[in-house]
């Protein structure tokens, strides 16, 4: 943690300009991010190796085009516990890792759980059946623990 914290104080203007290239695009390669950034090869492949060592940089992903990949909607479901510990917040994610992969995409912790839901257009209506189902056996299951 204290490397981390080191690292953001020392990071630079280089570095957040080869933040910004990889973020524009995550394929882009070393020599062309080099040459973007004023940089040799070397010297630029050294930084983003050490942004990566840090774990400012977590990873590298592809954008999906939703409507060739067939999601025709997100929805945003706020969940609620009965129970705010610790033991009840762990049952609720060990409840919701089960879930089908190609269903819940990601939940995040905001005063509770949000959790993002992705269906075709031309399932909708059995979607959001599923998701309520889903959801109440979930939060049944978690509540039981």
């Amino acid at each position: 943690m204290a490397f981390i914290m080191q690292f953001m104080v020392t990071r630079d203007r280089l570095d957040d300009r080869i933040l910004q290239e990889l973020l524009r695009d995550g394929r882009i390669s070393n020599l062309a991010l080099a040459e973007k950034v004023g940089l040799s090869p070397s010297a630029c492949l050294r930084r983003v190796a050490a942004l990566e060592r840090a774990g400012v940089i977590k990873g590298y992903r592809a954008v999906l085009d939703p409507q060739k990949t067939g999601v025709g909607f997100t929805s945003y479901v706020t969940v609620g516990l009965n129970s705010h510990t610790k033991s009840a917040q762990e049952a609720f994610e060990r409840a919701m890792a089960r879930a089908p992969a190609d269903r819940y995409q990601s939940a995040a912790e905001l005063s509770g759980a949000l959790l993002a839901w992705q269906e075709g257009e031309k399932q909708r209506e059995a979607a959001m059946i599923a998701l309520e189902a889903a959801l109440g056996q979930r939060a049944q299951a978690a509540s039981h623990r």
